[in-house]
């Protein structure tokens, strides 16, 4: 008949016994450090501003209670609470999730941190962006080609996706002009993998890109001809709805560098 037989480990039934009830309660503790509130931002929109401007921001996350305020990876970015217009004698009230951006006019263009303050610590960063074009919010309602928003060449249109939905802008251009469109999502913490589709005044697709800095489209177009030009956004998977599917979309004529041609060179 096969016999069980059970050995004593080094250090007696007492070491197992021990560690045993380590283990139990290392386990005990990281379920309860599971459990505590953990300050986790989502989303900043919009995602960034102009040079020497005031910009409304409105934030989304989690366990973001009792706000205190914005922080910044550059001192030149400063925000305050938005407060509400005050009522019934009362003081003016910090209005939930909303702040008021400042940023001085010699902060440089680039992209930077920001991180949220309040009841349960800090939060983790998102990139905020710095610009020298003016800037826009989608309004919305510009969900087809007849109700293209009408922008401006050298501004920056700060959207969110939505879900199965596109967005539409038109702009004008000349015969021969050079217009580049360049949609940052990406590339400043956003969920969304847009895709950008040019089409000219009869709705003859001229130009389509998904993928050209990272998930990041972009397109360089020149103008065939005077007239009208339309823009078509959405997400590749027809995701979206949520405040993490922000995009900041730039039109402009100016000059763009293609390359740099070496791309290094020997101090000195």
């Amino acid at each position: 008949m096969p016999r069980l037989i059970v050995r004593c480990p080094v250090g007696g039934w007492g070491t197992i016994a021990r560690t045993s009830a380590f283990l139990l309660f290392a386990l005990g503790a990281r379920s309860a450090f599971a459990e505590l509130p953990n300050a986790r931002l989502n989303g900043v929109f919009p995602a960034g501003g102009k040079q020497g401007s005031t910009v409304e921001l409105s934030l989304a996350g989690e366990d973001l209670d009792d706000l205190t305020g914005l922080h910044f990876s550059h001192p030149g970015i400063t925000a305050q609470p938005k407060l509400a217009p005050p009522a019934a004698g009362k003081p003016p009230q910090p209005v939930p999730m909303q702040f008021v951006a400042q940023i001085a006019a010699d902060v440089p263009r680039g992209v930077y941190e920001v991180r949220a303050a309040g009841r349960y610590g800090i939060s983790n960063p998102r990139a905020f962006l710095v610009g020298k074009l003016n800037e826009i919010v989608d309004p919305e309602g510009n969900d087809r080609p007849a109700t293209a928003l009408e922008v401006a060449l050298e501004t920056t249109v700060n959207g969110k996706l939505s879900a199965e939905r596109s967005e539409f802008f038109k702009f004008q251009a000349k015969q021969g002009e050079r217009v580049t469109i360049d949609c940052w999502a990406h590339r400043c913490d956003s969920r969304a993998d847009a895709t950008l589709v040019l089409r000219d005044a009869k709705g003859n697709e001229l130009a389509r890109n998904n993928d050209a800095f990272r998930r990041d489209p972009f397109l360089d177009f020149t103008a065939p001809a005077d007239g009208a030009y339309t823009v078509e956004i959405f997400d590749f998977l027809h995701r979206g709805g949520s405040p993490e599917f922000v995009y900041r979309l730039h039109f402009t004529s100016a000059p763009t560098i293609d390359f740099v041609f070496p791309a290094a060179g020997l101090p000195g």
